[in-house]
């Protein structure tokens, strides 16, 4: 072997163990000697190439043109060095004169392909998918590049099959499993697309794109707080902004707002200007009741926008979440002067003024409402409560009527109409409707006591109490199911029970109302006296209650009291003297 083929062999072991500078200073001592050798020049433009010098190795690769206008792999090169320069329109021209020369150069075909990628015209690719797959049967990224051009066509299935054509010929490629995950998510596959991306991830566990594909199958699956985790994991990896903003999201979404917290406030410090960082970092400062923070950042996006109704929407919401309910209706009142008024604007601003005891206000804003949506069933099922309060019932009738008729499945509209009947003494009615809600599932407390009362007033016993113990199963410590409960075993003569409830009910919570129940139960199991420390209860903040004066009466009638039972009677006739049962038992008990 001459001297010079050896220093040449040297060379190119360089080049192999990617010492590019030391391999160029062999060979340019070796183009001195020959000017002309085309491996030479071959291995210095590679050097070039891959110390990313283009216009140095675009002078050796042209010098070997000029020497040999046929050598394809320069050419191939040629086309390499415009491609990495960014202009894709002379690195195309320089593959498809490679392909001229040599019908069979792969990588020619490979690279033309991902320039029309490049250039958004797969279409064009698929005039010689099929040559590539004949030349190269065995080349996994033959299958990955078609695999690319297809789902860029938006054949999502044809795309998925290359790509699991390019897995077996590759199996223990992250990239490709990632590929054909987001394959399947196009295909809304999100199950599959998940077994892919956690392959990918056992693959390269230290992939961050892996782990956010994962978080972004578990988003697609609405699994909040899997797709943070996964997210999370992702940008711990690899922290950079695009990463970020999708963990901080997830956060968002998955409620973890201590976490969201810290995301938005890194993000809205170096994005000032995305004003939807700072809109979620003040719901997430709203999430965890530190409302001044919330606040002032919408209060200052509010100020920046003033024809943005959303920040002060959101201000308003707050401002009833604390219970400053005219500092809401103050907040939509300007709103509304200022014009541009959305329906759901004069329905939130309708609901306050219903809640502030101005129905009249109430009741033309809901006007309001459905002059611009007169679908809008809620509405019409409002206007029709606010006419029941104000006894209107037929006006409260026809709205009803109308919610029912534009919403049969809305429970709350079931619910209100029921309670109308109810109202109207129209208990069967009433329950025909009621049953409808009975058929729903995870129906709040206030609706299943709706139910019990419904069918006590039937005198449906068995059916008021299975529903108000149902209701108590969900809130065992509420006083009104337990009283209302007890008031149907008192129907049904379950004195005892009865009895008990109420008991446990003044105990969690003492009021006048359960108090005369309980003097009312015990007196039907003619506990005069105990029933009588109930009454006395009563008559401490009510006086001048004749009834509960009459059952204090008829208990010292029954103890023995005469004397204090006169005091209680004569008391009722000063304030009713036309009351008849008061004046019969004065006259009983003067004739004794």
């Amino acid at each position: 072997m001459t001297e010079f083929n050896t220093k040449l062999e040297t060379a190119l072991a360089q080049i192999t163990e990617k010492n590019f500078e030391s391999a160029l200073l062999g060979l340019q001592e070796l183009l001195k000697e020959d000017g002309t050798n085309i491996e030479v020049l071959k291995s210095i433009g590679l050097c070039y190439v891959n110390l990313n010098n283009y216009d140095e190795a675009y002078k050796y690769f042209s010098k070997i043109l000029e020497i040999d206008k046929e050598n394809a792999l320069a050419l191939y090169y040629i086309g390499v060095i415009f491609d990495a320069k960014k202009d894709i329109l002379k690195a195309r021209e320089a593959f498809k004169k490679v392909i001229e020369m040599r019908a069979d150069y792969v990588d020619a075909y490979k690279n033309l392909a991902i320039g029309f990628m490049k250039t958004n015209e797969p279409h064009k690719v698929l005039n010689f998918a099929e040559k590539l797959k004949e030349l190269a049967p065995e080349d996994y990224q033959v299958y990955y590049i078609l695999a690319m051009v297809n789902l860029g066509l938006k054949n999502n299935k044809t795309g998925a099959e290359l790509l699991e054509k390019a897995i077996e010929l590759n199996p223990e490629s992250s990239m490709l499993y990632n590929n054909l995950g987001t394959a399947n998510m196009s295909l809304k596959n999100s199950e599959k697309a998940l077994e892919c991306f956690k392959k990918a991830i056992e693959l390269d566990p230290s992939n961050a794109v892996g782990y956010y594909n994962i978080g972004i199958a578990y988003q697609s699956m609405h699994q909040h707080r899997e797709a943070y985790w996964n997210l999370k994991e992702a940008y711990e990896k690899d922290p950079n902004p695009f990463y970020l903003n999708a963990v901080a999201l997830a956060a968002f979404n998955s409620q973890d707002w201590e976490d969201a917290i810290k995301y938005y406030n890194t993000l809205t410090y170096s994005n000032p200007e995305k004003q939807n960082y700072q809109f979620n970092l003040a719901v997430s400062y709203q999430a965890i009741k530190d409302y001044k923070k919330a606040c002032s950042i919408l209060e200052s996006l509010a100020l920046v926008n003033p024809q943005t109704s959303v920040f002060m929407e959101k201000l308003a919401e707050i401002q009833i979440e604390t219970g400053n309910l005219e500092a809401a209706k103050n907040i939509y009142a300007n709103l509304i002067n200022k014009g541009k008024v959305h329906a759901n604007m004069y329905y939130q601003y309708a609901m306050l003024c219903a809640k502030t005891n101005e129905l009249d206000k109430a009741e033309n804003i809901l006007k309001k409402v459905l002059k611009l949506e007169p679908d809008n069933a809620i509405a019409h099922k409002d206007l029709a409560v606010i006419y029941l309060t104000h006894r209107l019932f037929d006006y409260a009738k026809d709205e009803f009527e109308q919610a029912y008729k534009l919403d049969k499945n809305s429970p709350f509209i079931l619910y209100e109409y029921a309670n109308y009947y109810h109202v109207m003494n129209d208990y069967k009615e009433a329950q025909k409707i009621y049953n409808k809600l009975l058929k729903m599932e995870n129906l709040p407390v206030s609706m299943l006591v709706a139910i019990g009362e419904n069918y006590a007033s039937m005198h449906k016993l068995k059916d008021s109490i299975e529903v108000l113990q149902k209701a108590r199963s969900l809130a065992p410590q509420d006083i009104n199911i337990m009283h209302n409960l007890a008031k149907s075993y008192f129907m049904k003569k379950k004195y005892d029970i009865a009895q008990k409830l109420l008991e446990d009910a003044y105990f969690i919570s003492p009021s006048v109302e359960v108090a005369n129940s309980l003097g009312i139960c015990l007196m039907k199991q003619k506990k005069y006296d105990e029933a009588l420390r109930q009454f006395k209860l009563v008559n401490a903040s009510y006086p001048d209650n004749t009834p509960n004066l009459l059952n204090m009466s008829k208990c010292e009638i029954e103890l023995g009291q005469k004397d204090k039972a006169i005091e209680y009677l004569n008391k009722i006739i000063e304030i009713i003297p036309e009351s008849e049962e008061a004046t019969e038992l004065l006259n009983t008990l003067a004739n004794k």
